[in-house]
């Protein structure tokens, strides 16, 4: 897919979200979808490591979400800081052309 993607001249980012339990530390990534990026050569961006970066309290981490799965106000706002950094981080790479940007939806 990656290597599709980029033949076309196309750019993307792949964001795997966490489960409360993730966040709190009391689950793991799931193995099988780790495996299954891995073998189809996605490099996704797991928006649980990019959590370590703003020192968050357990009491902020459950503040996050809903239950374990549906996200708060808080936790919206913070995947979309995580999201925009990460965007940013794509846009403006050194060398990289100015150009459109187009948003793709599913």
């Amino acid at each position: 897919m990656q290597a599709f993607l980029r033949e076309r001249g196309f750019e993307y980012l792949l964001f795997i979200t966490p489960t409360r339990d993730q966040v709190l530390g009391n689950r793991p990534k799931d193995p099988l979808v780790q495996q299954m990026l891995e073998r189809y050569g996605l490099a996704p961006v797991y928006i649980v490591d990019r959590l370590t970066d703003y020192g968050l309290s357990e009491t902020a981490k459950h503040g996050l979400f809903h239950d374990n799965a549906h996200l708060e106000k808080a936790g919206h706002a913070l995947w979309a800081r995580v999201i925009r950094k990460e965007l940013e981080r794509l846009l403006c790479q050194p060398g990289r052309t100015s150009g459109s940007v187009e948003i793709v939806s599913p």
